[in-house]
């Protein structure tokens, strides 16, 4: 057993939704612990009726419910839209910052997916050099072997959290490395440090 000596721990187990006595059960709403079940069109098992933001227990982030909204008001005027969860991107921000979006290699390979997955120091970023003195971190981009699409795009590093939303808008919009690679990233930026990692993929 491993002993880590600290001066405080820090514990989050989550959140869970808070539907209780809001009338749920008078329309036969589907629920699962407490969280009321949607599709990817934000539908409930009810016609007409849509739920978007912690009360449906999925991704309990500020911007995953604004999209979510969004993703149900236009179902509801007859455009079509989906919600891709796979496409949140996620911050913890500490010091150093650690940012995700999509799939980790654990989940991955628990889909069976087929992938190929590159590591790169946050020090090929020479903005991220200048501004954290000494400091490293680590970009990891993980695409799918055959179709060669963007699956999962993790970082640690500062200013990790101003560079992700252009990894969640690949995978949002399903492009494959040769589609990544031909986006031009402001130079110098710590964004770039994504655009290094998908050139070390071939084609």
């Amino acid at each position: 057993m491993n002993e880590v000596v600290c001066d405080r721990v820090l514990l989050s187990i989550g959140r869970r939704a808070n539907t209780r006595d809001i009338g749920l059960e008078s329309i036969n709403l589907l629920t699962e612990r407490g969280a009321i079940v949607t599709d990817e069109h934000m539908k409930t098992n009810q016609p007409e009726v849509y739920a978007a933001g912690d009360v449906n227990g999925k991704s309990m982030l500020a911007h995953t419910a604004y999209r979510e909204a969004e993703v149900a008001v236009n179902n509801m005027l007859g455009r079509k839209d989906i919600m891709r969860y796979e496409a949140v991107p996620g911050v913890l921000y500490t010091n150093p910052e650690l940012s995700a979006v999509g799939e980790t290699e654990a989940g991955a390979k628990a889909k069976g997916l087929d992938f190929s997955c590159v590591k790169i120091p946050m020090r090929f970023s020479g903005r991220f050099v200048a501004e954290n003195e000494g400091a490293d971190g680590l970009c990891k981009v993980l695409i799918h072997k055959k179709h060669r699409n963007i699956l999962g795009v993790h970082m640690i590093g500062n200013s990790s959290s101003e560079a992700v939303w252009g990894a969640a808008l690949m995978i949002e919009q399903e492009l494959r490395v040769r589609d990544a690679k031909e986006i031009i990233f402001p130079h110098p930026t710590v964004s770039e440090i994504i655009r290094e990692t998908i050139w070390e993929f071939d084609d």
